[in-house]
């Protein structure tokens, strides 16, 4: 398997100073005025202590017409060249957003995965911390995919919102089916009895 890694200057300040005198360039101006410029090199010791790893760079500075610029940097087993530059950095930003999104959603979405969780004596912690990532997959299938789902989520604004109306309504109403909780939600009940997502 190949690794994307983000490389930042004050974690890895050798491989930076190795990096700078050899580095190529390439860069182009999208149709909207945006700037992009990609300075990369290949075979590079990871750090001093480890000169006999090797690994690719990648840096990427993002320039707006507005003079915003946001940059990245990466480290590769990938043969970095002109040609897939793009490509990587891709590959490194998507990597990026769907960690990011994802550990805050589990952590602060009322999941409830911190990054502590740990594996106990007998291995229960794990079986928690995969019960809480199935559950996790099956409500991304349904945010994907189910529209009383959808609406539920949006009526409600924030996940952690949702959750907390489900906990309520299970306390406070017989629930017959997840249809009528999503449909429920979806429609901002009120009143003291649940209705039916097929009287809607």
């Amino acid at each position: 398997m190949s690794f994307i890694i983000g490389a930042k200057p004050g974690d890895h300040k050798a491989l930076f100073d190795f990096v700078r005198p050899i580095l190529k360039k390439h860069e182009y101006k999208a149709k909207d005025g945006t700037l992009h410029e990609y300075k990369y090199a290949n075979n590079i010791p990871i750090n001093s202590d480890n000169s006999g790893v090797e690994v690719n760079f990648l840096e990427y500075t993002e320039t707006t017409t507005k003079g915003k610029t946001t940059k990245f940097s990466w480290i590769t087993d990938i043969h970095l060249s002109e040609k897939n530059v793009h490509t990587i950095m891709q590959g490194g930003r998507a990597r990026w957003k769907s960690e990011n999104e994802i550990f805050n959603t589990l952590k602060n979405q009322n999941y409830h995965f911190e990054h502590n969780f740990g594996h106990g004596k007998k291995n229960l912690s794990t079986i928690f911390a995969m019960l809480m990532l199935l559950a996790f997959t099956m409500d991304q299938v349904q945010e994907m995919s189910d529209s009383a789902f959808q609406k539920a989520l949006e009526k409600q604004k924030r996940k952690k919102y949702l959750w907390e109306r489900v906990r309520g309504l299970f306390i406070h109403y017989f629930v017959d089916s997840w249809a009528d909780v999503w449909y429920a939600l979806g429609i901002q009940i009120r009143g003291s009895k649940l209705p039916s997502a097929n009287s809607g």
